[in-house]
């Protein structure tokens, strides 16, 4: 015996653990091969703020400042 995992605690602290967090915790014995970084358990992985490397820029209701309406042309 290399390891034994007793209660929840380790997956979690809830019963209704995922799939991928037994297998990342099975990695932490070398029980089973794991893909995914063991260090950090899949559900903090998860938490963490995705970056995202694309700016786009902010929508409001009325619109860019470059957009027109037909109200505006109307003016005139």
């Amino acid at each position: 015996m290399v390891d034994r995992i007793v209660g929840f605690t380790t997956l979690g602290n809830v019963d209704t653990f995922s799939t991928e967090m037994l297998e990342w915790r099975l990695s932490q014995a070398d029980g089973i091969d794991y893909k995914g970084d063991k260090n950090t358990p899949p559900d903090e992985q998860k938490q963490q703020p995705k970056k995202s490397f694309l700016i786009q820029p902010k929508k409001t209701i009325r619109g860019r400042d470059a957009d027109s309406s037909d109200d505006d042309e109307e003016e005139g």
